[in-house]
């Protein structure tokens, strides 16, 4: 029962972000192009960081409720709130250093001058 869980979820953390960008590709390049002004690279490390954003999001609310379902069901065991306190925290540090990474990704390029 516990691998089943664990199987749906993960497999939610990969299908969301598809779901949330169906509209277009991860590279809007034609196939065989290269990258190779500062431009292109750039517009790429914005397109795979915004992919990899929504992954590490949505797998920190995964954490978050996993933790949440937890610490309900822990029953007075002081080892089930603890890991289910631990989630949390862990899901909601994913949000901060995902979105922290997301800044500076904008912040260095405005440094140097990308559209």
């Amino acid at each position: 029962m516990k691998k089943t869980i664990w199987t749906i979820f993960s497999s939610l953390a990969v299908l969301l972000p598809t779901l949330a960008y169906g509209e277009g590709s991860l590279l809007d390049t034609p196939p065989g192009s290269v990258v190779t002004s500062a431009e292109g690279a750039y517009g790429l490390l914005l397109k795979a960081g915004g992919w990899l954003f929504s992954v590490v999001l949505a797998i920190a609310v995964i954490l978050m409720i996993y933790g949440g379902f937890l610490y309900v069901t822990s029953g007075g065991d002081e080892e089930k709130v603890k890991n289910g306190k631990n989630y949390i925290i862990y899901g909601v540090v994913g949000i901060a250093v995902a979105t922290l990474a997301t800044g500076v990704v904008f912040v260095v390029g405005e440094f140097l001058g990308a559209q």
